[in-house]
C-alpha cells in the first residue's frame, strides 16, 4: 500500500513539473506553482512530513484552474478546479476555489472534495481552506485552514493561523526570492477522541517550507 501511495503521489509531482516545464513562453507568465514541505512536532499521527505540490493556470482575467497533490504517511490525495477571480488589482485580489478529487489511504480510494477563498486588500489578507470526503462523520474526515496575515514588507509577514488538527495560533512567514519557510504555534489544537468528538491540548508547532516555481 505505501508503494502504491508514493507511486501515485510520484506521479501527480511528475505531472505538475512537467506541466510547468514544458509551458510555452507565452503561458509562462499565467501559469505559477510551488512545491512544499511541512511538518508538526507533539501532535499524533502528524508528526511525519508532508509533501505538497499545486499548479496553478490563468485562463483570463476572471478564470482559472488549479490542482493540488499532497502524500502525508500512508496517505495521499489529489484533486482540481475552477478558480473565479472577479476582482484583481489596485491592490485588491480575490479569489475562490472549488475542486474535487481522490484521496488514497488504508481503506482505499475515496472521492475528495475542497474550497478556498483568499481576499487580499493592501498589506491584509484573510484566507481560508476546507477539505472533506464523502462522509464528514469524524474529525479525520475534515480540514481546514484559515489564516488572517499582515503583510509587514515583501518578505515579512506575520498573523494568526488556525488549522485542524494543529489548532490556533500565532505564525511568522518569510519570503526571499521563490523561497518561503514558515512556522506557527498553536496555542491548542484538536485530536480526535471519538468518531464525533475531540478534545484541546496545548503547544503544538507547525514548519514550513515552499519553493514557488
Amino acid at each position: 500500500m505505501k508503494k502504491l501511495i508514493r507511486a501515485f503521489t510520484l506521479f501527480a509531482l511528475l505531472m505538475a513539473t512537467t506541466a510547468i516545464l514544458t509551458t510555452t513562453r507565452q503561458a509562462e507568465a499565467q501559469t505559477s506553482g510551488f512545491l512544499g514541505v511541512e511538518s508538526s512536532t507533539n501532535l499524533t499521527p502528524c508528526d511525519y512530513l508532508t509533501i505538497n505540490t499545486g499548479l496553478n493556470r490563468q485562463f483570463n482575467s476572471w478564470l482559472s484552474g488549479s490542482a493540488f497533490f499532497q502524500e502525508t504517511g500512508e496517505w495521499a490525495q489529489a484533486y482540481a478546479g475552477p478558480t473565479w477571480t472577479p476582482n484583481k488589482g489596485l491592490g485588491r485580489e480575490l479569489r475562490v476555489n472549488f475542486s474535487f478529487g481522490v484521496e488514497q489511504g488504508p481503506n482505499g480510494f475515496r472521492p475528495r472534495y475542497a474550497t478556498s477563498t483568499y481576499a487580499k486588500s493592501g498589506r491584509l489578507v484573510i484566507s481560508w481552506s476546507v477539505e472533506f470526503n464523502h462522509k464528514i462523520s469524524r474529525i479525520s474526515d475534515v480540514w481546514y485552514d484559515a489564516n488572517l496575515m499582515l503583510e509587514i514588507s515583501p518578505w515579512l509577514s506575520v498573523g494568526l493561523k488556525d488549522r485542524l488538527p494543529i489548532g490556533a495560533g500565532p505564525f511568522m512567514q518569510l519570503r526571499v526570492g521563490k523561497v518561503e519557510i514558515g512556522a506557527q504555534w498553536a496555542v491548542t489544537h484538536w485530536i480526535e477522541q471519538d468518531h464525533h468528538k475531540g478534545w484541546f491540548h496545548p503547544k503544538s508547532t507547525l514548519i514550513w517550507a515552499k519553493y514557488h516555481l
